[in-house]
């Protein structure tokens, strides 16, 4: 507790009902509160692209959103490569509210050099090496359905695969964090590269369930390698763990946004959804170790197609389905 006196007398029960009520015999109340802010207010502000100073910055935040609130420096990249119109290159970046609210974090004060250059540099193609972690949320995330009878089951932890020379990130969403719903990640995130013709050679990963019997006999099995981070060593991942960092944060800038906009619609328990959004639009942004603004798709599957900016849409976004009768063919115009 903290008591304006610093005497070592013990208080009253009297002088206990004033200090809970805020006011100390008479005296101002604490002027701060060790529990924290009671509420949190959100500061994101709804059609602020429509407040900027000009349209330009304005056409900057539009696209800065559609791409799920990736990192402005790749939306300039976008627009010099010629994915976006090139006078978005030069725009100085627009405030974002949203970013604000949902990346704020607290900085570290001080920082050491990484040690991890040498495993840095082994990759040489993509597959050769592979980063693997696990994050679990707290909020049970919703399993999308198309019939039948609503079910009971919860997405509560997400795989996420990181390839070390394209940084192509792949998202498996899971159930449980169990040995059984993890190799099932694998084979998935396996048959998608077998897909765009990538074989994984090697896997890097923590413990926990990565150094389980079932997962290491799948690895056996494909002639895989595997090595893992040392104990409570999780630098060692910090490939996996940065992307998992990214995808928190874009994912809840995200949901901050959409939820601003349509407050009815969008809960966190969508939350699976929105942070598989981000991790396509980082697959689909630049990467800016690339001087000729490869994104890690097509590094991964080394082709040279671009993404095209009018099939993205923000999480969130309203879509309107066809009526039935006029699906049928039913003749739409004689309605």
């Amino acid at each position: 507790m903290c008591y304006e006196s610093q005497t070592n007398e013990v208080p009253t029960d009297e002088e206990d009902d004033s200090t809970e009520a805020g006011t100390t015999g008479g005296a101002s109340p604490l002027a701060f509160n060790l529990d924290g802010p009671t509420t949190m207010q959100q500061i994101v502000v709804k059609g602020e692209e429509d407040r900027q100073p000009t349209n330009v910055a304005a056409e900057f935040l539009r696209y800065h959103q559609k791409f799920n609130h990736v990192f402005p420096k790749k939306i300039q990249a976008m627009a010099k490569r010629g994915m976006l119109p090139r006078r978005l290159a030069n725009c100085a970046v627009p405030l974002c509210t949203a970013c604000l609210y949902g990346k704020a974090k607290k900085r570290a004060w001080r920082s050491k050099p990484s040690d991890m250059d040498e495993v840095r540099s082994i990759a040489t193609k993509p597959g050769e090496c592979v980063s693997v972690d696990q994050l679990t949320s707290p909020t049970p995330g919703l399993v999308a359905q198309v019939s039948g009878a609503l079910t009971k089951i919860r997405y509560t932890t997400a795989t996420v695969f990181l390839d070390h020379e394209t940084d192509f990130g792949y998202l498996h969403l899971q159930r449980s964090s169990g040995a059984a719903d993890t190799v099932e990640a694998k084979e998935a995130f396996e048959r998608f590269a077998s897909e765009h013709g990538v074989r994984v050679q090697h896997y890097h990963a923590d413990n926990r369930v990565f150094s389980s019997n079932e997962w290491r006999s799948k690895c056996v099995q494909s002639g895989q390698g595997l090595t893992f981070a040392g104990v409570n060593a999780h630098h060692q991942n910090g490939r996996a763990e940065r992307r998992i960092e990214i995808l928190q944060d874009l994912t809840r800038t995200s949901l901050s946004h959409a939820n601003r906009r349509w407050p009815t619609a969008i809960t966190a328990n969508l939350r699976p959804y929105a942070m598989r959004m981000c991790n396509d639009a980082e697959n689909h942004v630049p990467n800016l170790k690339y001087r000729d603004g490869r994104t890690p798709m097509e590094a991964f599957r080394e082709t040279r197609v671009m993404t095209n900016p009018k099939h993205w849409h923000h999480f969130g976004c309203p879509a309107y389905v066809l009526d039935g009768a006029l699906q049928g063919g039913a003749g739409i115009f004689h309605r």
